[in-house]
């Protein structure tokens, strides 16, 4: 997360949750948990055209995106709950049926886990608290920092 960060500099609150989601989701093309190669991978993927296309970092960035494209609440549910478990990578053909189209297909396969956009935000405020406390309470901060080490 702190590489992303520091790589793409976020300018606004969702682009930052998008970064945060990004870097807890697991992906079929990021093999190794190596910091080395998750670093060199996730850019590269972020900077992908299939991702540029279909931004989807979240459980419920698919579901948003399928209702854009006119699917029904009903069908854009069932499919971002099947992306979100890693389906579209392991059984693609559960897809065929919805006619996805192919942006969105080459972003669902290659997601084995999606994080939900409630825990990322819930990130971003205990990330705004320590900071608050770093910044006007630091004495606070340290106690907040010892303990968790």
């Amino acid at each position: 997360a702190d590489y992303l960060l520091h790589t793409y500099k976020p300018r606004t609150f969702s682009k930052l949750c998008e970064l945060t989601a990004v870097a807890h989701n697991t992906y079929a093309n990021v093999k190794n948990l190596e910091p080395d190669v998750i670093n060199y991978e996730l850019p590269k993927w972020l900077d992908s055209v299939a991702y540029s296309k279909c931004r989807c970092a979240t459980r419920e960035d698919f579901y948003d995106v399928l209702i854009q494209n006119g699917y029904s609440q009903k069908d854009a549910f069932t499919i971002s709950e099947l992306i979100r478990k890693g389906r579209a990578h392991a059984k693609p053909e559960l897809f065929e049926e919805y006619h996805l189209p192919f942006d969105i297909m080459t972003v669902a396969k290659n997601c084995l886990y999606l994080f939900p956009r409630s825990h990322t935000i819930e990130y971003m405020f205990l990330y705004y608290k320590l900071a608050y406390y770093m910044k006007c309470d630091s004495k606070s901060y340290r106690k907040i920092t010892q303990k968790l080490n």
